[in-house]
């Protein structure tokens, strides 16, 4: 499975129903000013042990706010019902392998931590609110990445997504971005959301001039409404 099974345009819609997009602008804020922080890491991820959601969901957004490349594996391993702890001391693991005996390794240090049976070891559940936010944090994380082809992936899923309130998070990231590909598809991706806003319509010419660029049956549909 690549690395954005988890920003199919089900997932992505799914998480913007849930109105995650408020938390995709505070993290894409926090992530451009937070300093990597091994200790907030560790205690932020210590909070994914917890029993209660809601708690798990604080953990999720304490991680993001870091700024810790060591969090996109973590999510993606939540996500992916692969992030396991330890039920005597509440240690967390990635596994690598789902058998009797796991595969372990540490998140923290990234290494291979052993193997272990799986009887030791509780899987740490998400719900679906949880799963959307996953996503969201996953999608804002990856906009943020120093790869290009995973930036341009993420102004994809974006394209797809078409929330207004992710609007201010896509100017930055143009304003950011230094990659032609990624700022044109990032471009595109603010102007199909702004069609379906109530930006004036100055902006919405503007929009439409760029999508009429834009090769592909996505795009009829969007300039259809704003006819």
């Amino acid at each position: 499975m690549g690395l954005f099974s988890s920003l199919s345009t089900r997932g992505v819609r799914s998480a913007c129903r849930a109105g995650l997009a408020t938390l995709m602008l505070f993290l894409f804020a926090a992530l451009a000013a937070a300093p990597s922080s091994a200790a907030s890491f560790e205690d932020a991820l210590a909070g994914l042990a917890q029993n209660s959601y809601s708690a798990k969901g604080r953990a999720i957004k304490a991680l993001a706010a870091t700024g810790d490349a060591r969090v996109l594996p973590v999510l993606q391993a939540l996500g992916g019902k692969k992030l396991y702890r330890r039920k005597s001391d509440n240690a967390i693991f990635i596994i690598a392998r789902k058998a009797a005996i796991l595969k372990l390794s540490d998140p923290v240090t990234g290494r291979p931590a052993g193997t272990a049976p799986a009887t030791k070891f509780r899987r740490i559940r998400v719900n679906n609110r949880l799963r959307g936010m996953i996503r969201a944090v996953i999608g804002t994380l990856i906009l943020s990445s120093r790869d290009p082809a995973q930036r341009l992936q993420a102004a994809t899923a974006a394209f797809k997504a078409r929330d207004v309130k992710a609007l201010p998070a896509l100017a930055r990231a143009i304003a950011a971005e230094t990659n032609d590909d990624v700022r044109l598809a990032l471009r595109e991706a603010k102007a199909a959301t702004v069609i379906g806003s109530n930006a004036p319509r100055k902006e919405k010419l503007t929009a439409i001039e760029i999508l009429k660029q834009r090769a592909g049956q996505t795009v009829l549909p969007l300039l259809r409404l704003s006819a």
